[in-house]
């Protein structure tokens, strides 16, 4: 418990509070959609059906995830054949995912709770909600990325494949990440 207001804390409160706002992300966020996202990317590993990436039915040696380029970077996830190898013409589908679940606002609803959590009385900071978590959490982001290495690294065991994960942001803003690391 930190039992302050919003304008008293120090930087080791502020510590326990991204601690805590971490802790909420992946025990309310990530784990509930784990098993959702690694029977995704086993379909997408297994290549049949509505989950075969290339016309030739051959699996590709890298399969891009790509996310969305928001702050809801797990809400929608697209997997696609490598870009580098494969133009637009040799795809058969390209997967997607939607996790409703997965809120725009989840930093703002989750720093919120933390406060709570901790008895942190945010009244004067904030009306009546907290708002703009981003700027004091930014952590989400590695979190995210860990969590899609790790599924990821599940389904490749679940399927016995050795296909390496490309992470890609949808509107191309980050640089890719191999999910097989």
């Amino acid at each position: 418990m930190i039992n302050k207001p919003f304008n008293k804390l120090t930087d080791s409160d502020w510590s326990k509070i991204i601690k805590e706002i971490n802790r909420l992300f992946q025990t309310e966020v990530l784990l509930p959609t784990e098993e959702t996202i690694i029977s995704f990317f086993v379909n997408v590993l297994k290549n049949e059906n509505e989950f075969q990436l290339l016309k030739i039915g051959d699996l590709p040696e890298k399969v891009e995830i790509i996310y969305s380029p928001s702050d809801a970077v797990m809400s929608w996830l697209r997997a696609s054949a490598d870009s580098e190898t494969y133009d637009y013409e040799a795809l058969k589908n390209e997967p997607e995912i939607d996790l409703d679940s997965y809120s725009f606002y989840i930093g703002d609803e989750l720093a919120q709770k933390a406060f709570n959590n901790l008895n942190v009385d945010y009244s004067e900071e904030f009306e009546d909600e907290v708002e703009d978590a981003y700027a004091f959490w930014d952590d989400k982001f590695e979190l995210e990325v860990n969590f899609a290495k790790k599924c990821w690294q599940q389904a490749l065991k679940r399927t016995n494949k050795s296909v390496i994960g490309i992470f890609v942001a949808g509107d191309g803003s980050n640089s890719e990440i191999i999910l097989n690391k």
